[in-house]
């Protein structure tokens, strides 16, 4: 299941890379659903850039709208995959219109100047988020941004973000009721991210401003009909 965004602790991936070359095992990392929308070099690139994995799963932002997969691999891995020792076999792995598809989104779609775009607008969302939250003291909120398009809201006063799925588990379940409620409010004002509550956003590069300022405007609607609906303290 989703939740939200978790970054890995400083040097945690490094270990994990450390470990696996001491005992014989393959690094894999999963970055399906990271992968080119948090940078060009996906999420690896962000949190350890001097790390290199033995192999790279892809899909999701890859393919432009399409279904499609990639796994990147080392020398030595994709070795062992040419002489036959290992296959591999994937359903969208090797389509046409998805490889087509893939090659104009990775030249001439996801160029450093979108990337640039998209964490503005990013940046604009994640103020304005933070914006709203601090203008209604009923709502307890932290929002996190990860890279060039994805952040979330966790519906909890965190003074760190969250370092595992346990801490996530943690926060509680009003914090997910909160989030399922945000997540359908946000729909019915014409925002769309996702059918859970735990859901991050993704911005794609046909987001503009105007895109970003009706979700802020849409979080507000959900923070003032929140605090509209919250009991009233008791009088002294």
């Amino acid at each position: 299941m989703n939740c939200g965004i978790v970054v890995p602790a400083s040097g945690w991936l490094e270990m994990l890379s450390e470990e696996c070359t001491a005992h014989g095992t393959l690094l894999v990392l999963d970055e399906v659903k990271t992968g080119l929308t948090v940078s060009s070099g996906s999420a690896t690139q962000l949190v350890a850039p001097s790390l290199a994995p033995d192999m790279v799963t892809l899909g999701k932002a890859l393919g432009a709208g399409l279904p499609v997969a990639a796994v990147g691999m080392s020398p030595s891995v994709a070795e062992a995959v040419q002489s036959g020792v290992v296959d591999i076999v994937s359903t969208t792995g090797g389509n046409r219109l998805a490889m087509v598809a893939a090659h104009t989104g990775l030249t001439q779609v996801l160029t450093p100047e979108t990337y640039e775009r998209i964490g503005g607008l990013n940046l604009r969302l994640v103020e304005g988020l933070r914006r709203v939250i601090e203008e209604h003291d009923s709502l307890q909120a932290t929002v996190l941004q990860c890279g060039a398009a994805k952040g979330c809201i966790f519906f909890a006063d965190c003074p760190t973000p969250p370092k595992n799925f346990r801490e996530v588990l943690g926060l509680g379940e009003e914090c997910s009721e909160l989030a399922e409620l945000c997540a359908l409010s946000l729909s019915i004002h014409g925002v769309w991210i996702g059918t859970c509550g735990d859901e991050e956003w993704t911005i794609s590069a046909a987001h503009d401003q105007q895109d970003i300022d009706a979700f802020v405007a849409a979080f507000a609607k959900f923070a003032r009909e929140l605090g509209e609906a919250a009991p009233a303290e008791d009088s002294p």
